[in-house]
């Protein structure tokens, strides 16, 4: 493992390693987040793995540049890009499985929550988009378990690749001042 780490071009292998735990990590995040409105604890959880995410980044390319003799801030940016990659691959199958197998009405039940939301408080939502949840709801035009999957998968990605930046950066700066 230890000749992997420190060898500069296994970007991948590095990144693929993390993958598993960072899709196990995004979808317990996303399941926390989703399930917040009904057990509002979660919402507290939901925040600390949320704002964990760049310290956790921090100490894996931390990891990476002191396992190795020169480090540069786009070879941490591209560990940390494809770490989120990888892992935002493994949450989004994890998702599709849980709103396709476990709670396909999820979706529907948030919906109907908003629209009831909007009705009781008319003051909370513009009227057009009252409009647009209703309309939504009563042409069964919802976002399937995939489609909501596959945008989770692209927010993960894009959100690792801006969050690696700095991070890559700030590390390569620390090191190469030493």
């Amino acid at each position: 493992y230890m000749d992997n780490q420190s060898n500069p071009s296994d970007i991948f292998g590095r990144a693929a390693r993390i993958g598993p735990v960072a899709g196990a990590y995004f979808t317990v995040l996303f399941l926390c987040a989703a399930y917040s409105g009904m057990h509002p604890l979660l919402s507290i959880l939901t925040l600390v793995l949320f704002l964990s995410v760049p310290w956790l980044l921090y100490r894996r390319l931390s990891a990476t540049a002191a396992a190795v003799a020169k480090v540069r801030t786009v070879t941490l940016w591209t560990e940390g890009i494809y770490s989120f990659l990888f892992g935002g691959l493994i949450m989004a199958l994890l998702v599709y499985v849980w709103l396709r197998f476990v709670d396909p009405g999820y979706m529907r039940n948030q919906l109907e929550l908003a629209a009831q939301l909007m009705r009781d408080y008319p003051q909370s939502a513009s009227p057009d988009l009252r409009h647009t949840v209703e309309a939504v709801l009563e042409q069964g035009s919802l976002p399937g378990a995939i489609q909501m999957a596959m945008s989770l998968f692209w927010t993960v990605t894009f959100t690792g690749a801006v969050l690696s930046l700095p991070v890559a950066f700030i590390i390569a700066k620390i090191k190469s001042s030493r």
